[in-house]
């Protein structure tokens, strides 16, 4: 058989239609303008302030016065004797009627009412207290017991000023200022000096006692003091 020949087949060009957007052309746009309506404040106007016109209250305080100046004492003082006679008789003498004994751990003892002999003196001046121009005080302190001392017997502490003549300023009587028998402890009595005074001499005296009545005096303290006067600051 005859070869069959296929007749030749020729393809159309295959062509794409264009594929192409159309612009899209919009509206023009116009913006009206915007015109601020214009703002238009009141006028404010404030009420006139009238203020009252202040009268100040009068000063009533009461014057014042200045406060005087006054001076406030300030206290000297000396401790002249401190004795307990332990070591002696340390600047006291004795008249013949008085003794130191070691009874109630050392002591005076001072019998009968002799007054030139029963008594125990110490004599302080210028040398052991100095300027004395001003009113001082002294103070005496000391203990004692008594011996044979019946009601009604007695015995003084005394002074003399310049070497005066003694004076009493205490007295201590038993039955009424102590006990027979018993003792006292830490007595204390004072008087004072005026100014100007040069010396001073302190005793303790048997009064109404017996050569059998004794009294022991121990631990005797003696101070002098000066009141000063300072201007408060």
């Amino acid at each position: 058989s005859s070869p069959t020949t296929a007749a030749p087949t020729t393809r159309a060009p295959a062509t794409s239609a264009p594929t192409g957007t159309a612009p899209v052309t919009g509206a023009p746009i116009t913006m009206a303008p915007t015109t601020n309506a214009p703002t238009t404040s009141a006028p404010t106007t404030s009420a006139p302030t009238t203020n009252e016109p202040t009268t100040a209250a009068p000063n009533t305080n009461a014057p014042t016065a200045s406060s005087p100046v006054t001076s406030e004492p300030t206290t000297q003082c000396v401790l002249l004797d401190d004795q307990d006679f332990s070591n002696g008789l340390g600047g006291w003498s004795l008249g013949s009627n008085a003794n130191l004994v070691e009874d109630y751990d050392w002591s005076i003892r001072i019998k009968d009412k002799d007054q030139s002999s029963s008594h125990m003196t110490q004599h302080f001046d210028q040398s052991d207290i100095g300027n004395m121009d001003t009113h001082s005080e002294i103070t005496v302190t000391f203990d004692f017991c008594a011996e044979s001392m019946e009601s009604t017997d007695k015995f003084y502490m005394q002074f003399a000023i310049d070497d005066g003549d003694f004076y009493n300023f205490a007295e201590y009587e038993s039955g009424k200022d102590f006990s027979n028998g018993g003792c006292m402890y830490g007595l204390t009595e004072s008087f004072f000096l005026p100014g100007g005074s040069k010396s001073v001499d302190i005793r303790f005296q048997g009064g109404d006692m017996s050569n059998q009545d004794r009294v022991f005096i121990s631990k005797v303290k003696v101070d002098w003091c000066r009141a000063t006067c300072s201007d408060k600051p």
